[in-house]
């Protein structure tokens, strides 16, 4: 379609040469020199947020275990007392998932404004994002929050009281 409206003017405007101002080659390199650094920098935060959850989950889950001891003592089973905490990550999860996108959603709109070239000046900057890109980060963070609290919990609750 391009070409095709390139050939037309070219054919208008026979004194002068017609080309794309702006290559698909061009726009592909510059949109991968972006995205280079944030596919770094996601596997980086993933793998530190597994590390701070899972750490955290450990710490709370031993600072409660006269709390798992009183549950027990009143008849809970270790699986029910796996869900007390399986679900409290589950809601952390959650809140943190929505936040997020939220958030990097807000970011990532003041990012491309800033990042846009001088040449692009007057042209308007826009982020583009589908509801499945914002479902599957929510999910991811569901799942990273929930995964990396699961082993911690389970250690502690195993823990005779």
């Amino acid at each position: 379609m391009k070409e095709e409206y390139i050939r037309k003017i070219g054919e208008a405007y026979q004194r002068y040469g017609v080309s794309e101002t702006i290559k698909d080659a061009d726009i592909k390199e510059y949109t991968r020199q972006i995205s280079s650094p944030f596919l770094m920098m996601v596997t980086t935060v993933m793998l530190i947020s597994i590390f701070i959850i899972y750490t955290s989950f450990k710490v709370i889950a031993y600072e409660r275990i006269p709390m798992i001891g009183t549950f027990r003592s009143v008849g809970a089973t270790k699986r029910m007392v796996n869900m007390v905490f399986l679900s409290e990550s589950l809601l952390y999860g959650i809140l943190g998932g929505a936040l997020g996108c939220l958030l990097g959603i807000g970011f990532l709109s003041v990012m491309a404004k800033m990042m846009t070239p001088n040449w692009m000046a007057g042209l308007e900057t826009r982020v583009v994002f589908t509801p499945f890109q914002v479902l599957s980060s929510f999910f991811m963070a569901v799942a990273l929050s929930f995964g990396s609290a699961y082993f911690p919990i389970r250690k502690a609750t195993k823990i005779p009281i």
